[in-house]
């Protein structure tokens, strides 16, 4: 089980469970027939491939499902009026078996891989580690190819984290070697005013010496710019290779939408409009969670169900509008419903009945300070439900985002909807940071939190109950010391006549001043996670390391913080020789290209891969080989056309694979000039070697 070919077909099996996911619930909301019948043959294709793959790998319960799904989706294709709710739902569910079919098998894969790993003396393999193993072997397959052009690589994350790790270590040498220069030049200052005051001989020595150093200075001073210059063309290389497209995660969320809205008797638009913007790996995978939450309370406190939605006005379908843009660095997502809103007389009604303000208090409170309590944990103006109440677990949304450096505003009016958005970094690798001195420590504060730094003299400070004060933009905020925040002991007592230096940060709707002892510098940083004993420390978001080799904290104050001061793809290269015969494979399944490649190469065949017709057609006319292994179902030119035009043009024999079995595909292929017709189940027995041996004249 553990051959490479079964890490290619895992990563192709999941990008067509994808698509065909994607493709129903377009079928799902499309009711332009010609559209349905265009999305229903991308299905089909689809289906067909896995049916093959799954054949061809021996997988009974895969290929079973994939099967049953294909039937369906051929007698749509071939009858597009028959596509209606129903059959939608029938394929949906035979999609879910095929994933279910899909799921299992990949467990016992990773599973027994990792157990083989343990019997050869290696440590078991972790999940992470078991997921860069499949990449690395699926990569390995693509590192050399006859005559083909590999254009893309699978790379695990993992690895790419090792490599910006490296790159930070790069970073530190650099900062090095900063100072090294930075102590040459002090040398040869040194040196210059010592050159001045000798005379003679000793002063002719000394100039040489001098003349040494600075040529030393020089060459040092061009190789620094010169790997400065390549480091960060690397670091924004490597840091590029992390992003994905935002479109992966918003279409991710299609089919929970449906089904949900479904369940609750609503009907529901959901609209994407991303554009191309791209986020780090990290960032995409912390999302998910706090975006399906979102939601779930759009959906099922927020958009009213159809005949409330009549009585006021609004048409029967709900609308749910995923949108996204670019803020100066950031990245700025707008999750937006056309629902009833929140209920603010509730959000005062709750305010008064659990105490937690006056009456006087809750009437002065703007719409905006009203719905910032929704943020509040526990708070909720909707009974708890089996999917949601609007407001209850959106502190948990918060705190997701703030763990990535993100923030979230809302924005909503009674009655016509609610708006959501997000504030996100684009990566998470790296980030500005200023660097602050308390108590003889030094730490890091991200610069997207901080709104001033300054000094103020302590008699400027002024007290509200006991509380010291620091007017900022004609507003008293709270006045901190960072020790106290991180207990580090108590400061200092300062004296009225002293001046304090502060930093003005904004956390969430809380602007207050920290106190510190001295500010350092601003300058982007590489952020690393901690290990055990800090990782997952409350108010720390990683380390870096500092141009002297030394670990600085990266800091996040949080609200508890706050509050606790406050109360105290390719194919294999076979050697090049003119008498071995030349065969090309195409398909547009890189599981099924991958092993008809191993079992051609296997028995002493140089081979080709094109990844449909068209595409074999320009290989052809690069160069021609002696035999042609074909798929039958491909898109933009299918096995029976291309092979038409290769009888026509070369008159090269072909061979047609598929895992159809009818009798008239098999006639359609004899009759467009095919030399044999092969099933994919027997693709590593003899029958198919035995086919190419004939038709092959060495």
């Amino acid at each position: 089980m553990h051959d490479p070919i079964f890490n290619i077909f895992r990563e192709e099996t999941r990008e067509h469970l994808k698509q065909l996911e994607q493709g129903f619930l377009e079928l799902d909301t499309d009711a332009n027939l010609t559209e349905r019948a265009r999305i229903v043959a991308k299905l089909f294709r689809h289906a067909h491939n896995l049916k093959g793959d799954a054949r061809a790998l021996d997988l009974d319960g895969q290929q079973q499902a994939a099967t049953q799904l294909e039937e369906t989706l051929e007698q749509l294709r071939d009858d597009p009026a028959a596509i209606d709710a129903e059959s939608i739902e029938k394929g949906l569910s035979e999609f879910d078996l095929l994933q279910q079919e899909f799921e299992q098998w990949e467990s016992t894969f990773l599973t027994e891989a990792s157990a083989a790993s343990e019997e050869q003396g290696a440590p078991p393999v972790e999940p992470s580690e078991m997921e860069q193993l499949v990449e690395d072997s699926a990569l390995s397959l693509s590192t050399s190819a006859w005559g083909e052009d590999v254009q893309t690589v699978r790379v695990s994350s993992e690895r790419l984290d090792r490599m910006l790790n490296l790159v930070g270590e790069v970073r530190v040498l650099q900062r090095s070697s900063s100072e090294m220069q930075r102590q040459l030049r002090n040398l040869r200052s040194r040196l210059d005013d010592l050159t001045r005051q000798l005379e003679g001989e000793v002063r002719l020595d000394l100039e040489s010496l001098f003349n040494q150093v600075r040529r030393v200075e020089t060459t040092l001073h061009h190789h620094e710019t010169r790997e400065q210059v390549l480091m960060q063309s690397l670091e924004d290389d490597v840091s590029a290779a992390r992003l994905l497209p935002l479109t992966l995660l918003a279409d991710s969320l299609r089919r929970p939408i449906r089904d949900l809205a479904k369940s609750l008797g609503k009907n529901v638009h959901y609209h994407v409009d991303v554009g191309e913007i791209l986020l780090d790996k990290a960032v995409i995978e912390s999302l998910r969670a706090p975006l399906m939450h979102l939601m779930r309370n759009a959906i099922d406190h927020g958009i009213e169900n159809p005949q409330t939605r009549l009585t006021c006005g609004k048409p029967t379908q709900g609308l749910i509008h995923f949108r996204a843009g670019r803020r100066g660095g950031k990245v700025m997502i707008q999750i937006s419903d056309d629902g009833a809103g929140p209920d603010f007389d509730k959000i005062r009604q709750q305010l008064l009945s659990r105490k937690l303000l006056s009456e006087a208090e809750i009437q002065g409170l703007s719409l905006e300070q009203l719905s910032e309590w929704l943020f509040h944990p526990g708070f909720s103006t909707t009974e708890v439900g089996d999917i949601s109440g609007r407001g209850v677990g959106l502190d948990v949304v918060r705190d997701a985002l703030q763990r990535i450096q993100g923030r979230i505003e809302l924005d909503s009016h009674r009655g016509i909807g609610t708006t959501f958005t997000l504030v996100l970094p684009v990566t998470l690798s790296t980030i500005r940071v200023l660097t602050v001195w308390c108590l003889g420590q030094c730490f890091g504060l991200p610069s997207s939190s901080i709104l001033k730094t300054g000094r103020v003299k302590v008699s400027e400070l002024r007290s509200i109950k006991g509380t010291p004060v620091l007017q900022y933009e004609g507003e008293p905020i709270r006045w901190v010391t960072l020790a106290d925040l991180l207990q580090l002991g108590r400061p200092r007592t300062p004296t009225e006549s002293q001046y304090e230096t502060y930093v003005v940060i904004r956390k969430e709707s809380r602007t207050l001043a920290v106190r510190i002892d001295r500010i350092e510098e601003e300058r982007e940083v590489l952020l690393k996670s901690l290990s055990f004993p800090l990782s997952g420390m409350p108010g720390v978001l990683g380390g870096t390391i500092r141009p002297d080799g030394s670990v600085q904290l990266v800091l996040d104050v949080s609200l508890n913080q706050i509050r606790r001061v406050s109360s105290r793809s390719g194919v294999f290269e076979i050697a090049t020789s003119p008498k071995i015969p030349k065969i090309l494979v195409v398909d547009d399944s890189p599981t099924t290209r991958a092993i008809l490649r191993n079992v051609l190469a296997a028995a002493g065949y140089q081979v080709r891969t094109a990844i449909d017709g068209i595409d074999a057609l320009e290989k052809l006319h690069a160069e021609l080989p002696d035999l042609v292994v074909c798929d039958f179902e491909m898109p933009r030119l299918n096995g029976v056309d291309l092979t038409r035009q290769i009888k026509a043009k070369w008159n090269l024999p072909v061979i047609l694979v598929t895992g159809r079995e009818k009798e008239h595909h098999r006639r359609e292929g004899l009759e467009a000039g095919a030399d044999a017709y092969v099933i994919k189940s027997s693709f590593q027995g003899e029958s198919l070697l035995d086919v190419v041996r004939q038709l092959i004249v060495e």
